[in-house]
């Protein structure tokens, strides 16, 4: 299943920073967006996410999100959902969003935070989810497991570091301090990502 998918590949990515880095806390992702049944990743050329762009229009897709975090004798994995309404798109629509340059390295062809966000009529779960990474669900995980999440608000969303982007694509970014003077460091695979509000229902008019 597709569930089933995203988290035996952020198992795959958490396993392999975890060899890079003993003793560390790092965290696994990987998103792909899945309609009728078939799952979509990063298509392969602009052909490829024309077609992808043409399945999603007019109806609705699940975004599914594989999180691991594992710890030196800890570990928890946890796959977020979130539902995605596009409106009908023309090939006018479909030309202008290739044009952009969005779709090479996005499951399903598209950026919600970029121009494909002028296509969302409805959105149901996680914001941050579609984005690429679900910063509620990795907190949720991480208060789990005691690994205090960064940032200079000392709180709130994914664990951070200045300038250091995290979410779908497959690069470690960013290291945030574990409770306790000696704990490990937090290390993240995952591609681009901006930290986003959350939403848990909306519907554009």
């Amino acid at each position: 299943t597709p569930a089933r998918l995203v988290r035996r590949l952020a198992w795959a990515k958490a396993a392999a920073a975890a060899a890079r880095h003993p003793g560390a806390v790092v965290l696994g992702a990987d998103t792909v967006v899945v309609v009728d049944g078939d799952v979509l990743g990063k298509p392969n050329g602009a052909a490829d996410a024309a077609d992808m762009l043409r399945r999603l229009s007019g109806r609705g897709h699940d975004v599914l999100t594989g999180v691991v975090l594992r710890a030196p004798r800890r570990r928890r994995a946890r796959v977020a959902s979130t539902r995605v309404v596009f409106r009908a798109l023309s090939d006018d629509d479909v030309a202008w969003h290739l044009a952009g340059g969005e779709s090479a390295d996005k499951a399903g062809g598209y950026a919600i935070q970029g121009r494909a966000s002028r296509f969302v009529t409805r959105l149901e779960g996680s914001y941050t989810n579609v984005v690429g990474l679900p910063v509620e669900l990795v907190g949720g995980l991480l208060d789990d497991l005691g690994v205090r999440r960064g940032g200079a608000d000392g709180g709130g969303g994914a664990p951070s570091a200045p300038g250091a982007p995290v979410g779908r694509a497959g690069r470690e970014q960013r290291t945030a301090r574990a409770r306790g003077g000696d704990a490990p460091s937090l290390r993240v695979t995952g591609g681009e990502h901006r930290r986003e509000p959350s939403a848990t229902s909306w519907t554009r008019g």
